[in-house]
């Protein structure tokens, strides 16, 4: 095994037993583990929401995020099965005893998040705007309409006809405040990781969902409440692009509508959608305007098909 300030360069003076304890496991304690039942199955089955088998954004517990470097051994920004089966039996049956539980809450008839239902500690989701409801308008094997749309961290801005004759492009349409989007937009993460290297991966961020929702989000590393409202102007849409990149992690760039919302109309993006740009220029997948046609599940089979 490679010394340890060779894995973890300039980490030394961070080093504490916690961190120590996190890394290296003890053989008792592992079957001490198994034994009572604190199996890496049992921490899948309480923070993984989206049931794919790893970790990611919201749903890794706050234990972990102070410590995400020494436990995502691969960098992924991930924490996958194998990663949690590293961890020490105390660490695994702090995690279980925890009340970090991200899954979605429900009422009892088992629905999720019912527009306008008050959320844990405060969150509500409010009615969805169907007034932003648009056309639909563009049809697999149309010429797509061409759109140059800033990045929400100021790097530069993109133009979708740059990637022609180059890579396909899956557009990601959606909005911090669609509770939806919030669920599944963690399973296109894999997606990307997995295709990549074959194809583009943006998200449009669009006019909110659900306007008027008040959502849990990390700012100067505190959990904080925040309102969101509708957005009328640019500079309030990069803010609220900002904060969904923060809270979702996402792996790929985003791009914000501008305020004349050109792109969501043109595109019937609203609420969610998901779609692929092909090399020359036309709509070659679309999985239909969400929630009900944003599945990430189909975008796969098709990327596996056409790649």
């Amino acid at each position: 095994m490679k010394p340890l300030h060779l894995l973890f360069p300039g980490a030394l003076q961070f080093v504490t037993p916690v961190f120590i304890s996190l890394i290296f496991t003890p053989v008792a304690e592992l079957r001490a583990a198994e034994e009572s039942g604190n199996t890496t199955s049992s921490v899948l089955e309480k923070f993984d929401a989206d049931k794919n088998g790893v970790l990611t954004g919201k749903e890794i517990p706050a234990m972990i995020k102070q410590r995400l470097r020494q436990v995502d051994r691969d960098g992924d920004g991930q924490i996958s099965a194998r990663e949690i089966e590293r961890l020490p039996a105390r660490a695994v049956a702090r995690l279980l005893g925890s009340s970090d539980d991200t899954r979605p809450t429900r009422n009892s008839r088992g629905t999720v998040n019912t527009p306008g239902r008050k959320g844990v500690e405060g969150e509500i989701y409010a009615p969805a705007a169907r007034e932003e409801f648009d056309p639909e308008i563009l049809k697999t094997g149309d010429l797509v309409p061409d759109f140059t749309l800033e990045r929400y961290d100021n790097k530069g801005a993109v133009t979708l006809s740059d990637y022609e004759g180059e890579k396909p492009v899956v557009l990601v349409f959606g909005s911090i405040t669609c509770q939806p989007f919030r669920q599944k937009v963690a399973q296109v993460s894999p997606i990307y990781e997995k295709y990549k290297d074959k194809a583009e991966f943006l998200m449009v961020y669009i006019r909110e969902a659900h306007p008027e929702s008040v959502l849990t989000i990390e700012e100067d590393g505190k959990d904080v409440l925040k309102k969101f409202v509708q957005t009328n102007d640019f500079k309030s849409r990069v803010a609220n692009a900002a904060a969904c990149y923060n809270l979702l992690d996402l792996p790929y760039p985003i791009v914000v509508d501008k305020e004349d919302n050109k792109v969501k109309e043109a595109w019937s993006g609203w609420p969610i959608r998901l779609m692929v740009v092909n090399t020359k220029g036309e709509l070659a997948f679309d999985g239909g305007r969400g929630p009900g046609g944003f599945q990430p599940e189909k975008l796969r089979a098709w990327l596996e098909t056409n790649l």
